[in-house]
């Protein structure tokens, strides 16, 4: 779906073959992050209602997802319909803005994961949201502080973190002044 959204020709044949592989393999999926990843795939392919119809609708997931699981989630449920999944979305963003402040919040991260790259993916969801500027406006401050010129950050943490600075700068400069200042080293 991102080749195709990217303009890459992509055969609607190989998209259809996705869309029925991860439709036919979500139901015996156990691991959460595997089941929100493909809501999220699923939803950007334009069937999320009905993966949130058929799953989820009926129960609150939340409580036994991560925080990276819950960024996807949330994700999914933006992707899906915004407006329909609007009450879903609030409670999402709430939660995932307390675990961000809680400091001793490390469950569910693995060796290769970090904040940063979750921190980077829900600001972008929140601009997508067109959610208020001074959330969004500390999230990208504390991502700015950040060394990324180190070894031990990843080159998915650094990707997630400048495409929202990007996005940030797309969304809500409009050829002002910059508020937020980047230094290059």
């Amino acid at each position: 779906m991102t080749m195709r959204e990217m303009g890459a020709p992509v055969d609607q044949k190989i998209i259809d073959r996705a869309i029925k592989y991860l439709t036919d393999s979500l139901p015996n999926t156990e691991d959460n992050l595997q089941k929100v990843e493909i809501f999220l795939t699923l939803a950007k392919a334009g069937k999320g209602k009905d993966v949130y119809n058929k799953y989820y609708s009926q129960l609150d997931i939340t409580p036994n997802l991560n925080l990276h699981e819950k960024i996807t989630y949330l994700d999914a449920l933006v992707s899906t319909d915004a407006k329909l999944y609007s009450y879903q979305i609030q409670q999402l963003i709430i939660k995932i803005q307390k675990e961000f402040r809680n400091p001793n919040n490390s469950d569910g991260y693995y060796w290769y994961w970090n904040t940063d790259s979750d921190k980077a993916n829900f600001v972008d969801i929140l601009m997508r949201l067109n959610y208020e500027r001074a959330t969004v406006l500390s999230f990208i401050q504390e991502l700015s502080e950040r060394d990324y010129d180190s070894y031990f950050v990843s080159t998915q943490v650094k990707n997630s973190v400048f495409m929202s600075f990007l996005r940030y700068m797309q969304t809500y400069t409009n050829n002002q002044k910059q508020s937020v200042q980047f230094t290059l080293q």
